[in-house]
């Protein structure tokens, strides 16, 4: 899953966001900082590979640090949180994405990410952009896609997952504990 794909390169007002882009996968974020000045073309940035994770634990490298995707799930051998918990009824949905679709948008500041999961019956928009300024966004939406089901899909939380630039000294956010949603 993580050597496979192409890579896409989002660059605005001296950011860029690198994200690996898997064949039917959810795209993980691989570089997100200082614009490095790397040309966008595949060989160019095929070199962060080798700053990443290869292997999907515990292959060879069991303790080392995985690589999550925007919406990271246990399917994708992340230890964490979830980042989707949704139920039906009482019985818990575990997504496994079996179709994801990426497109650059927006003249190359913006990513769309298209995701279903066909056995589950629930789908997934992801819009990642670079705004003015260099200031990332993120919006998602969960669709139910079985609406011939008995149980409604009833979603606990929906968190995606970006890492944070090694120069960054300030994280601004607008969830936590004051409005009680995580």
């Amino acid at each position: 899953m993580f050597d496979n794909g192409n890579h896409v390169a989002l660059r605005r007002d001296g950011v860029a966001v690198v994200l690996k882009a898997p064949e039917n996968e959810m795209p993980q974020v691989e570089y997100w900082g200082r614009n490095f000045g790397v040309p966008s073309a595949e060989d160019g940035l095929a070199a962060l590979d080798a700053m990443t994770l290869k292997v999907t634990p515990p292959a060879e490298k069991p303790d080392a640090a995985l690589r999550p995707s925007l919406l990271p799930q246990g399917a994708e051998a992340f230890a964490g949180r979830p980042g989707l918990e949704a139920y039906r009824g009482t019985t818990p949905v575990f997504v496994r994405w079996t179709a994801v679709e990426t497109q650059v948008a927006e003249g190359g500041h913006e990513l769309l990410v298209h995701a279903k999961d066909a056995v589950n019956l629930v789908g997934l928009d992801v819009r990642l952009r670079l705004a003015e300024g260099g200031l990332v966004l993120m919006d998602e939406r969960i669709t139910n896609i079985d609406m011939e089901h008995d149980e409604p899909l009833t979603v606990n939380w929906l968190d995606s997952v970006l890492p944070v630039p090694r120069r960054a000294d300030h994280l601004t956010q607008f969830t936590g504990r004051w409005p009680l949603e995580k």
